[in-house]
Parts: C-alpha cells; structure tokens; sequence
C-alpha cells in the first residue's frame, strides 16, 4: 500500500531532478555564450592589418556564432521552466551582438 508521504516523497524527487537537469541545460546553453565572447575577443585582440579581409570573415563568423549561442539561451531562459530556473539563479537576456 502507497502512502500519501511516499507518493509525494516521488513527486518531490521527480521535481528535483528535473530541475536539476533544466538547470544544466540552461548553465550549459550560458556557457556557450561566454566561451562565444571569448573567442570573439580573441578574434578582436589579434587583429592583423596584413590579413584584413580574413580577420573581418573570422569576427562576422564569431559574431554570427555569439548571436547563435546568445539566441539558444534566451529562449531557454524565456519560457517556463527555464525561467523559473533563470529566476532562482538570477540570470538575464542577453543582448545580441552587433559589428559597427
């Protein structure tokens, strides 16, 4: 016979563990977008003026993977429950990246 306690002992353990992976997803997806900027400034701190139209495809291309990277976190993060998790964590949207 299943007692109340044990059916919600499950119910509980159930709800931890998926918050436990949403919340891997969501730190996974926000790595991404910090390992994107960092290449991006690695890009940006090895500037070549002989090599000009190979640095400016390699700073679209990094620029077009941050947006990526950033574009995956925000929806994870907008919509529940990873917004849930996004609260509890204190993280926020992230603004794309534009090349002036």
């Amino acid at each position: 016979m299943v007692t109340i306690f044990g059916t919600v002992s499950v119910i509980v353990f159930i709800a931890s563990v998926t918050v436990s992976i949403l919340y891997t997803k969501v730190m996974r997806l926000k790595d991404g977008v910090d390992e994107a900027f960092a290449e991006m400034d690695e890009i940006l701190a090895t500037e070549s003026v002989d090599a000009e139209n190979d640095y400016t495809e390699q700073l679209e291309k990094s620029v077009q993977k941050t947006n990526k990277a950033i574009d995956d976190y925000n929806k994870q993060i907008k919509k529940f429950p990873g917004s849930l998790i996004a609260m509890l964590v204190g993280l926020k949207k992230e603004d794309n990246v534009q090349l002036i």
